[in-house]
């Protein structure tokens, strides 16, 4: 029996630490966002890595074929991810597929600062994958999501991280093809802020009080 190492050479963690502008209460921290494709024939494997390399759109595919004709082997992988960092959601939708002896990985982690309260939606379509939404760096708050239903809630002022992770890999017997798929979403909205009135406006309110009640007592005593 034959599996699929964990690729190594090229790595699966990358941070980009510079910040970028805030929208309102948000401002993106870290971002890792990227895709492992990898196949192992002939003893002999083969792996690619891609990622993000800035805030922007990440729009990418990866794909990876293995063919060894002496051992008739063969094995593909392929992981795709649309992810998106917007002003007050952060969006994303990855694909891992593999065939025969491959694996591929697609993997979203991304942190935050909010800067007021706001409240969030949390959205997740799963058909495998993991997604996690924590404080700080391993403090819980969403975790799962199995059934894919919406999770509403408010996040106080701090540091937050995203996770959504996805992989696809060969039992390692050499035959079969399967896919994993998810689509992730968290939209936040900021709490509406009730107006205090100015001092010099209460006066005027209280003064205005007064002048009525006091017209109407005088009319009456007429």
């Amino acid at each position: 029996m034959r599996f699929i190492p964990f690729p190594t050479a090229t790595g699966c963690i990358v941070l980009v630490s510079s910040t970028v502008s805030a929208w309102g209460g948000l401002e993106y921290v870290n971002q890792n966002r990227g895709l492992t494709a990898a196949t192992y024939t002939g003893g002999e494997d083969q792996d690619q890595a891609i990622f993000a390399p800035d805030y922007g759109a990440f729009d990418a595919s990866l794909e990876v074929v293995g063919n060894d004709p002496s051992d008739f082997e063969t094995g593909y992988a392929r992981a795709e991810q649309h992810s998106l960092l917007l002003p007050m959601e952060l969006r994303v939708s990855q694909q891992a597929v593999y065939g025969s002896l491959g694996a591929a990985w697609a993997h979203f982690e991304v942190s935050f600062l909010l800067s007021e309260t706001m409240t969030y939606r949390l959205t997740y379509t799963p058909t495998g994958g993991s997604i996690k939404l924590s404080e700080g760096v391993s403090s819980g708050i969403a975790e799962g999501l199995p059934d894919g239903t919406p999770l509403d809630g408010t996040l106080q002022p701090g540091m937050y991280t995203l996770k959504v992770n996805l992989m696809a890999v060969t039992d390692g017997i050499g035959g079969g093809t399967g896919s994993q798929q998810v689509e992730a979403a968290l939209k936040f909205a900021e709490i509406p802020s009730i107006p205090t009135p100015a001092a010099s406006s209460l006066f005027l309110a209280t003064a205005g009080s007064i002048g009525v009640v006091w017209a109407v007592r005088k009319r009456r005593a007429a």
